[in-house]
């Protein structure tokens, strides 16, 4: 297996200046070599399964496998994409294509009030519906539902703490840590409630709120959620309450392990249909009758953790509900983001500083010899290692600036989802921006457009 993969990577690495597709198989069998280097046995047969279909695509000069979707080298017209989107959307809006969304914030009560009161009088407006999943204590609020005040948008506010009770989710409470370092992420991984939250948060919306909406999606609090842009989404793509899809930004870094699922920090949006089938898999699954079982990321069950996408890529997977065809445009650029807008004032201490742009001065030889990992413990530890199991995102344009800076910004300017607002005045400002016509010095070539009226 190694010398295969090896063999198949020094051959596709000599040819991949001349063949992007070839590059991006070599890269993904050398990660995959390097992954199987400290894999225990039982998880050795499918990753050679895997790998063997990845380099049966090189015959074929495509990266057709089960780990990433099909590539294809095509014309990187970015302007040309992006006029086809709103052509597309604005046909849908004429033809008055269900674009209904009902927007689902999970929250922490009551250590979160001040964002969700925030949140209900800005980015929450915008959709059809909002309401915000708490797991209030007793000792905080024994009642079901409550509703925020006018001035801050009137939404529902659903304890699922109360319509469940403690055997199946513990109540909310200030950790006083976030999920920034490996000791913090082992904290919430033991005592956060979010994966039973979230879980039981699509058993209550089946129950109670099926009918209310086209679309569902499942908000982080500290988002810059576009709305509008959703909604032209769905309408572009014709995207059917009946069908079963979820649509956000698809993780890859993970695949090896857990398989590919939707981030939630991007937000995480689904069908009507997609909805009511993961409601009855996860009751399938024992959920609430089996109570909470410990950490187990790769099951659809009730447990502690923060890691809700995670947990929740398995019960979708489970119900067979599969990604939007498309998630990401020809041009591999995707529709959500798992970090702030590119503004370079919202790059401040919180959000890890400026990053400049590590591309300059490089030429194309050195750009991609600096995206291959040379040594296992490499991967994924810089930003330029996050293209390597998305590739294919990569090869059709090629974004010079953003080779070594990650993919997160490599999005359709009418992306609908931002994330890692910390700083709770930050994002009231990314509203500002989006809405208002706030200042922001764009970066990363970038530029966010509104389809508020099409």
């Amino acid at each position: 297996l190694y010398a295969l993969a090896d063999a198949c990577t020094r051959w596709s690495l000599r040819s991949g200046l001349r063949s992007a597709v070839a590059y991006i198989a070599a890269l993904e069998a050398r990660l995959l070599t390097a992954w199987l280097g400290h894999a225990g046995h039982a998880m050795l047969w499918p990753a050679t399964q895997q790998l063997r279909h990845a380099l049966a695509g090189f015959r074929r000069g495509v990266k057709a496998s089960s780990l990433t979707p099909h590539v294809s080298r095509s014309s990187c017209d970015r302007r040309a994409a992006d006029a086809r989107f709103l052509q597309l959307a604005q046909e849908g809006h004429r033809k008055q294509h269900p674009s209904r969304i009902l927007c689902l914030f999970p929250a922490a009560w009551p250590k979160e009030q001040q964002r969700v009161e925030m949140v209900g009088r800005t980015f929450a407006r915008h959709c059809s519906r909002s309401v915000f999943f708490v797991a209030a204590s007793p000792e905080v609020d024994r009642r079901k539902m409550w509703h925020l005040l006018d001035e801050h948008g009137g939404h529902q506010v659903v304890n699922v703490l109360a319509h469940f009770g403690n055997r199946v989710i513990g109540a909310d409470h200030d950790m006083g840590v976030e999920a920034t370092d490996e000791r913090s992420r082992q904290l919430l991984a033991s005592g956060g409630n979010l994966i039973s939250k979230i879980l039981l948060m699509f058993l209550l919306v089946e129950e109670q709120f099926l009918e209310e909406a086209d679309s569902f999606c499942r908000v982080d609090l500290d988002s810059a959620f576009v709305a509008d842009n959703l909604r032209a989404f769905l309408r572009a793509f014709r995207v059917m309450p009946e069908d079963n899809h979820y649509i956000g930004l698809q993780s890859y870094w993970l695949k090896y392990r857990f398989g590919m699922y939707v981030d939630g920090g991007a937000g995480i949006c689904m069908t009507r249909a997609a909805v009511g089938k993961l409601a009855a898999f996860i009751r399938a699954e024992g959920a609430p009758e089996h109570g909470l079982v410990g950490p187990q990321p790769g099951l659809c069950r009730l447990q502690p953790g923060f890691n809700d996408d995670v947990v929740l890529a398995q019960c979708m997977r489970g119900a067979n509900v599969s990604e939007h065809p498309q998630i990401e445009d020809h041009l591999g650029r995707a529709y959500a983001s798992r970090v702030p807008l590119p503004c370079q004032q919202h790059f401040g201490p919180a959000a890890g500083g400026w990053p400049g742009n590590a591309s300059a001065g490089r030429n194309r030889k050195q750009i991609l010899a600096a995206m291959s990992p040379k040594v296992a413990r490499e991967m994924f530890r810089s930003q330029a290692s996050a293209w390597l199991p998305q590739l294919h995102r990569f090869t059709a344009c090629e974004p010079q600036k953003l080779a070594l800076m990650g993919s997160d910004y490599w999005l359709s300017p009418f992306a609908f989802g931002f994330h890692g607002y910390k700083d709770l005045s930050l994002q009231e400002r990314a509203y500002g921006v989006i809405y208002r016509g706030g200042p922001c010095n764009w970066t990363h070539g970038y530029q966010l457009r509104v389809v508020s009226e099409v």
